[in-house]
């Protein structure tokens, strides 16, 4: 669970419970090993019902085979400085390799991702110093990369318990849905 956010002078500091902190700082990044799905496979993303409230939730991005993008949406968010989650999925399906920012974020801005873990994803973004936030309306908060494995059937879920939107103030944004969907390969 996200213990502390705190706004610093010249950065934003996210302190996760300890493990999280020990993953997003390196530890624990071994390769997981995909299998290629086989030739003529479609994978189709099915994101849930955010709703009108603030939420960040995933839509479908590119999919060319192997590779998939799951692209993660912010709305009704006023005044982000920056965002941290986990994301949960089956190994064996979906392998994380890249990390983009949206365009709303400075040039300057954190973005990590690691998947200590097979199938667990922890991810931060955020401005820096005293960079300004954004209100996201209905915005591409950043693009997730993952290379697909086997045919399956695989639930894509925030652990919401400990996701975080932080606001310019350093204070955490409340009631915000996480919102995540189902990727199917067929």
């Amino acid at each position: 669970m996200i213990r502390t956010l705190l706004r610093a002078p010249s950065m934003l500091v996210l302190s996760f419970s300890l493990g999280s902190t020990l993953l997003l700082a390196g530890c624990g990044d071994d390769p997981v090993e995909t299998v290629q799905p086989p030739p003529g496979t479609t994978p189709t993303f099915q994101g849930g019902d955010p709703g009108d409230g603030p939420a960040v939730y995933l839509r479908a991005g590119a999919a060319t085979l192997p590779t998939l993008s799951l692209e993660v949406m912010g709305r009704a968010l006023p005044d982000v400085y920056g965002l941290a989650f986990r994301l949960e999925f089956a190994p064996s399906v979906l392998a994380q390799t890249g990390l983009r920012a949206g365009p709303s974020w400075s040039p300057t801005a954190l973005v990590v991702a690691r998947e200590p873990t097979p199938g667990l994803l922890v991810v931060g973004l955020s401005e820096r110093g005293s960079a300004a936030g954004y209100t996201a309306t209905d915005d591409l908060l950043g693009t997730l990369d993952f290379q697909i494995g086997t045919t399956a059937v695989t639930p894509v879920t925030f652990i919401a318990d400990e996701c975080a939107v932080v606001q310019t103030s350093g204070d955490e944004l409340a009631g915000v849905a996480w919102v995540g969907g189902t990727l199917e390969l067929h």
